[in-house]
């Protein structure tokens, strides 16, 4: 007796098996027919829809036999799957392969055996559909192409199976979606009848009045003009397809929610139109908006009285002293001088950091469209308004670009003054550069200072932090927030590389609509 050899793809063709599920399921009168069909067509006592897994054949139907299996080592099945046509064996007992097998020496005493493999639509064998009989014999070109068409329909029936099941599959998590979806989802038949609601929807409902809302349009007490009134989004997404709508209304359940819905019209198998309304409660967010709107109202309001009401005391300060220094000039003492001295370097601090603070909150408040720029103008326009040193040396590359400009000479002018305030020498080199990139614009500022240690380069970009005292280095400590915040409003980034000893370069990521 030969066994059985393995198929080249055999693990593949076990994992298509079983994606069928359909080992060990109960029987289907379907298959039964065909195999009834068969055997009478084929003149045998015996039909099999034979399945073939890793150890055994299995029948998912059997005509005229009792068994329900056998071993794989033994299934005539096992070597039709390695043919792509009709397997046949017309006397057993004259074949080497199967002569001593027990499915012939014993019962049922197989001595003539045809099987057609089931192959799927993706080209794996499942098994046969198969014809036995204790007698030699020879199927005729008929009873071979009936054979052949009735394996197929077997293999189509076996792949309907399968799609039924992932259909109710899919089906089944469609509806736990619907169900457990905290949106409220309905769908309206063309007479604006709800005829599928979701649980949140029904929830919109007292509990008395859910029997009212499947069949209804919810609204048969309205009088004909509030009626109108409020269908009108329906009517509104059944003429155009669609219909989005964010409305604040007092809802059956007597609240009050605010509610977006986008409402989609389809058509079912036979042609009828319907809308699925999807709604999502959005009391909260358009609460929290409302609530930052006001908040952002205060903030403006605050930097406005940061900017005038305290610069105001602030600007009679500096005037106090200032006379204090015309009249006692003469008369101060070296102590009493500096103290003078160190009031006015407060005070200047001070109107720097209102104006900062200022510049600060208005970063994002105002949109600049971008325009065709000249980048080395920009940079030198920036480089005029800091009285930069003549000891220090600035190179731009001579490049256009379109970007906002505004914001644009915000983010250049602090890195620029930063490379200068925090320089170690008296004099140095700050290299600007700007080249075009896929997404946008790749921008670096870059000086021979004395670098920044990387464990402090989260920090430059924190608000108020200086890496320096301030009586040594003069700042606020906002620019290089101010910087981080104006270019992340634009969508971009900008990053740092820098170590003690080899200068910094800051590196914006600043990218355009395209």
């Amino acid at each position: 007796m030969h066994k059985p050899t393995l198929p080249d793809n055999e693990s593949q063709r076990l994992k298509a098996l079983v994606s069928y599920q359909i080992m060990d399921t109960d029987p289907d009168p379907v298959f039964d027919d065909i195999t009834a069909m068969i055997a009478e067509l084929c003149e045998t006592s015996i039909a099999l829809v034979s399945l073939i897994d890793d150890c055994r054949q299995w029948f998912k139907s059997a005509f005229g036999l009792s068994a329900t299996e056998t071993s794989k080592d033994i299934a005539f099945c096992a070597h039709a799957i390695h043919q792509n046509d009709i397997f046949e064996v017309t006397d057993t007992l004259k074949d080497e392969r199967f002569h001593d097998n027990p499915l012939v020496t014993d019962e049922p005493n197989i001595r003539f055996y045809a099987g057609m493999p089931l192959v799927d639509e993706q080209g794996f064998a499942l098994g046969t559909l198969c014809v036995i009989d204790t007698q030699p014999k020879q199927l005729s070109v008929r009873q071979r192409r009936y054979l052949a068409v009735l394996a197929r329909e077997v293999t189509a029936r076996l792949n309907l199976i399968r799609k039924n099941r992932e259909l109710e599959e899919a089906k089944a998590l469609q509806e736990l979606i619907t169900q457990t979806n905290q949106d409220y989802i309905f769908v309206k038949d063309k007479d604006f009848r709800i005829v599928q609601a979701n649980p949140a929807f029904m929830s919109l409902y007292p509990e008395h009045a859910r029997d009212s809302v499947i069949g209804f349009t919810t609204i048969e007490e309205f009088d004909a003009q509030a009626a109108n009134e409020f269908l009108e989004d329906d009517r509104r997404a059944f003429e155009t397809g669609r219909n989005e709508t964010v409305e604040t209304l007092v809802c059956p359940d007597g609240k009050l929610h605010t509610i977006h819905t986008l409402k989609i019209r389809f058509e079912d198998h036979r042609g009828e139109p319907f809308i699925l309304g999807v709604g999502r409660d959005v009391t909260e967010r358009e609460e929290l908006i409302a609530s930052l709107t006001r908040s952002n109202k205060e903030l403006d309001e605050f930097a406005y009285v940061a900017s005038h009401d305290l610069r105001s005391p602030l600007t009679a300060i500096r005037r106090l002293i200032g006379w204090v220094e015309e009249d006692e000039e003469s008369q101060l003492s070296e102590e009493s001088a500096s103290h003078i001295a160190m009031i006015n370097v407060r005070a200047n601090r001070m109107d720097r950091l209102l104006t900062d603070l200022l510049d600060y909150a208005r970063v994002g408040k105002e949109e600049h469209q971008a325009e065709p720029l000249n980048f080395r103008k920009v940079t030198m326009d920036c480089v005029a308004l800091l009285d930069m040193p003549a000891s220090f040396s600035l190179t731009a590359e001579d490049s256009q670009l379109q970007l906002p400009k505004l914001p644009l000479q915000l983010v250049l002018t602090n890195l620029i003054s930063n490379a200068i305030k925090h320089h170690d020498r008296s004099d140095g080199n700050i290299r600007v550069q700007c080249s075009h990139q896929q997404f946008g614009y790749e921008i670096t500022v870059s000086d021979d200072g004395p670098g920044i240690d990387p464990a402090y380069h989260e920090k430059v970009f924190q608000r108020f932090q200086t890496l320096q005292p301030r009586d040594k280095v003069e700042g606020t400590g906002l620019g290089l927030s101010m910087v981080q915040k104006m270019v992340e409003h634009y969508g971009g980034s900008i990053s740092l590389t820098s170590s003690p000893g080899q200068g910094a370069s800051f590196t914006i990521v600043w990218p355009v609509e395209k």
